[in-house]
């Protein structure tokens, strides 16, 4: 009997992926670098920035919830190559057409291997995540639950805990926010919530969520209005190591427990609603081909630039523009990744992929039988 679709989920699939496009609005649409210090809408985009910050974070802990009960899926990881593939090339083709980017051998190769030569830097770690992830799925499954959670909190203390303490003056962050070794800590997190069907009450997530954001954007409201304008604040900001935004990474504590909050009231929530089930049904897989499309390497600097989104920085009605862009902006990617669906489903549905996954599955299964028995 097939597993019931887990709605809540999906639904924070759907909500990350809008928190995403919130964020580069804000940071890459200039929004941010646009604000009046001290304003109200200074205040008021900040905290929407801080409560944002946590949506990768989000993506991998998803990843890990949902991947370490699971076989490794070939068939997964290559649609999502190819679909990788497909705007990698097209968009760069049609910057081509429009005079944007030379045609040449090293752009074309750059694009034909986005994977390899970091296009999408999300997927290029996630990537060699899910290479990883059998092989995480066999230890986190062979531990028990104190085990586990002791290997967490190992992880979490040298991974966030170090780089939250002590900032630019740790000898090392170990890869930092956007490291591979982050990914694996955040990767095990959900696997763990998941193993051990971790709940919190939607109140309590909901207060963990908001306050951690608060602390997140408390410490950029204090940096921008005492620590950098005063020069006492400037002294003790260089004493203690120039602790800009220390809060803000996606590895720091307050960001991590930001997105658990997040993740254990979406996990909570229960959609019963027939309309709006076939409604995340359907956006929930579009929403990777929102990323690609609109962080795609050609088409950020000439989107960011057509908007002109800083001029409304300073307007009252400012947060409304921002969440109204950034919607806008996610349903023309779902819509441009659904027609891109209908194309590639003659390809998809095809039965080598099951094909390939059945020899791929068996293929494991005979070497570590194998391998078992050359050890014995």
């Amino acid at each position: 009997m097939a597993k019931e679709r887990h709605y809540g989920l999906d639904l924070l699939r759907i909500v990350s992926m809008l928190m995403v496009v919130i964020l580069h609005l804000l940071g890459h649409g200039g929004v941010i670098g646009a604000l009046k210090l001290g304003s109200f809408n200074h205040f008021l985009l900040m905290y929407l920035f801080a409560g944002c910050t946590c949506a990768v974070d989000l993506f991998v802990l998803l990843s890990g919830y949902f991947s370490v009960r699971s076989e490794f899926n070939v068939k997964r990881l290559a649609f999502l190559m190819m679909e990788v593939l497909f705007y990698s090339l097209t968009i760069y083709f049609l910057s081509v057409a429009f005079g944007q980017t030379p045609l040449g051998v090293g752009y074309l190769l750059q694009n034909l291997f986005p994977v390899f030569t970091g296009r999408y830097w999300f997927f290029s770690t996630y990537v060699a995540l899910t290479l990883l992830s059998p092989f995480l799925n066999c230890l986190l499954r062979s531990m028990n639950k104190g085990q586990c959670l002791l290997m967490l909190c190992a992880l979490l203390g040298i991974c966030s805990v170090w780089k939250t303490t002590f900032g630019k003056m740790a000898a090392s962050d170990f890869g930092g926010a956007y490291s591979l070794m982050w990914f694996i800590v955040l990767y095990c997190v959900g696997a763990y919530l998941r193993l051990y069907d971790i709940t919190l009450p939607k109140h309590k997530s909901l207060l963990l969520y908001g306050v951690c954001t608060l602390l997140c954007a408390g410490e950029e409201w204090i940096q921008s209005l005492w620590l950098n304008d005063t020069f006492v604040g400037r002294k003790l900001s260089m004493m203690i190591g120039s602790l800009e935004r220390l809060y803000f990474g996606n590895n720091s504590v307050l960001i991590f427990l930001t997105a658990v909050g997040f993740f254990l009231f979406f996990k909570s929530v229960k959609i019963r609603s027939g309309a709006w089930k076939k409604c995340i049904a359907f956006l929930s897989p579009l929403t990777f081909g929102v990323y690609l499309i609109h962080d795609n390497h050609y088409v950020r600097p000439v989107l960011w630039e057509t908007l002109h989104m800083s001029d409304y920085a300073q307007k009252p009605y400012a947060i409304f523009v921002v969440i109204g862009v950034a919607l806008s902006i996610f349903l023309i990617g779902c819509a441009i990744e659904g027609l891109r669906r209908l194309l590639f489903r003659p390809i998809e549905r095809s039965a080598f992929w099951d094909r390939l996954q059945e020899r791929l599955t068996q293929n494991v299964h005979r070497f570590i039988i194998r391998v078992s028995e050359e050890e014995k």
